[in-house]
Parts: C-alpha cells; sequence; structure tokens
C-alpha cells in the first residue's frame, strides 16, 4: 500500500530484478533506434530523393523480409540459443545496418544505398523480436506478468518517442 492507502501502479520492488531492469533498457533502445529509423529512411526516400510512396514501400521491403525471417526462424532452427546472446546479435545487427546507411549517405546517394542497410536492421530487430519480450516476462514470477507487460510498453513507447524526435531533428538539420 501507499501512503495514501492505495496500491502503487507498480511495485517499486520490481526494478530491482537486474534482469528485468536490462530487459527493460533493452527494449528502450531497440524502440528508439527503430523508430528513428523507420522514421528517417522513408522521409529521406519521398523528400530528399523524391521517390513515390511505393518506390519508398519498395525499398522498404528487405526491413520487413528479414525481419519476418528473423523472428519466426530463430526460434524455430536455433531453439536453444541463449536469449541474451540473440539479443546481443540482434542489436549489433540493427546497430551495423544503421552504421552502414548513414556511411552510405552523400549528395550523390541514389535509393539503393538503403538495401543492404535495411536487410541488416530488419535481421537485427527481427532477432530482438524473437527473444526480448520473453527474457522480460521470465524475469518475474508470473503474478507480476501484468506489470512488467505494462512498463514495458511504457519504455517502448518512451523510446519510439524520443528515437522519432532525435531522428526528425538530425534530418531537420541534415536537409
Amino acid at each position: 500500500p501507499g501512503e495514501r492507502g492505495g496500491a502503487p501502479l507498480l511495485d517499486p520492488k520490481l526494478l530491482d530484478n537486474i534482469r528485468l531492469r536490462g530487459g527493460l533498457v533493452a527494449f528502450f533502445f531497440q524502440y528508439l533506434l527503430q523508430a528513428g529509423l523507420f522514421f528517417a529512411v522513408p522521409l529521406f526516400l519521398s523528400v530528399a530523393l523524391g521517390l513515390s510512396a511505393i518506390a519508398t514501400g519498395v525499398r522498404l521491403l528487405p526491413l520487413s523480409l528479414t525481419l519476418l525471417l528473423a523472428a519466426a526462424g530463430i526460434p524455430k532452427f536455433f531453439p536453444d540459443a541463449s536469449p541474451r546472446r540473440v539479443v546481443q546479435l540482434g542489436f549489433v545487427a540493427l546497430f551495423a545496418g544503421i552504421v552502414v546507411l548513414v556511411a552510405a549517405l552523400d549528395a550523390g546517394a541514389g535509393p539503393e544505398i538503403v538495401t543492404v542497410p535495411m536487410l541488416l536492421a530488419g535481421l537485427g530487430i527481427g532477432a530482438l523480436a524473437s527473444q526480448l519480450g520473453a527474457v522480460t516476462v521470465s524475469a518475474v514470477p508470473a503474478a507480476e506478468s501484468g506489470q512488467v507487460g505494462g512498463v514495458q510498453n511504457t519504455v517502448t513507447n518512451l523510446g519510439a518517442s524520443i528515437g522519432t524526435a532525435g531522428a526528425g531533428a538530425i534530418l531537420k538539420t541534415v536537409l
């Protein structure tokens, strides 16, 4: 019970759990990077390069394909893989995709520069999607999973908001 006699929305002791905290931090950074990428790349393709909505969507297909393959394939083909290792490799792939994209940007860049970065980012996001939720939920007893789900959603929304705002600010400055 809280100071006024009611139960708190979130038991603060939950955050003493290092696995849960690690998972929540990972969710925050996944959605920060992911939302920034999902905002910046279509905007770059449509505004800076003048691609139509259809052409922009086609350039994003590699991300969708590798995301789907990784999210479905990792649990199926590597059922004994360490979730921690999968999450680490997912972040490496996502970050590598962003680094390759940023390195390829220049004044004469064409839309083809996003293909390899989108493949890498999709692989990373798919790997994260396949394991990260299980990491956070398994860190606490089943009775507390509802609270964890709520905190997880809050953290992902915060990461996505900051990622979109950051990407927008960078794009506005650059363009």
